[in-house]
């Protein structure tokens, strides 16, 4: 009679390491996404600025927009600044979902249907959902002075992005 395996000991063990390995390289983004930076995809500027290290009187004057223009407020992680070209990345852009620059695409998110845009440049001056064909423009919104990608005034726009692959 030779020595008797227990399956279920090493089942057991791998589950362990794996859910581990799974929390580590939860741990590991958001470490990621708190503290290094991306490029502007719109300047050479090297770093957008996160939310919350902006000055406070510049915060304020950020979710004005997003108060007064779409009615609502934003997931404050997930908004970057680029404070050369005065650029506003928000909560339903691209560097909310993933910390890869995208220079080709430059993809967002609707923010009414949550659909995937496309081609969001800052010159395409025809930028619409395929989904809701809701249309969107960068504009500069007077009160911040900054730029933002905006849906036309009075457009009901969603609190958050539906789809929690991306949140």
């Amino acid at each position: 009679m030779g020595a008797q395996v227990n399956y279920w000991g090493a089942i057991g063990l791998g589950v362990v390491v794996l859910t581990a390995l799974g929390v580590g390289l939860w741990v590991f983004k958001r470490y990621v996404i708190r503290h290094m930076s991306l490029p502007c995809q719109f300047c050479r500027n090297t770093r957008l600025t996160l939310f919350r290290k902006l000055p406070d009187d510049l915060k304020k004057s950020i979710l004005t927009y997003f108060r007064e223009h779409e009615n609502r407020d934003p997931d404050e992680e997930g908004i970057f600044v680029c404070l050369e070209c005065r650029t506003v990345h928000d909560d339903f852009s691209g560097e909310k979902m993933s910390r890869e620059v995208d220079f080709y695409q430059v993809t967002t998110l609707c923010k009414v249907c949550s659909t995937l845009l496309r081609d969001c440049g800052l010159y395409n001056e025809n930028i619409r959902c395929p989904t809701c064909g809701t249309p969107y423009k960068w504009q500069v919104h007077e009160k911040s002075g900054f730029r933002y990608l905006m849906p036309p005034a009075g457009t009901e726009v969603t609190s958050k992005i539906d789809d929690p692959g991306y949140a």
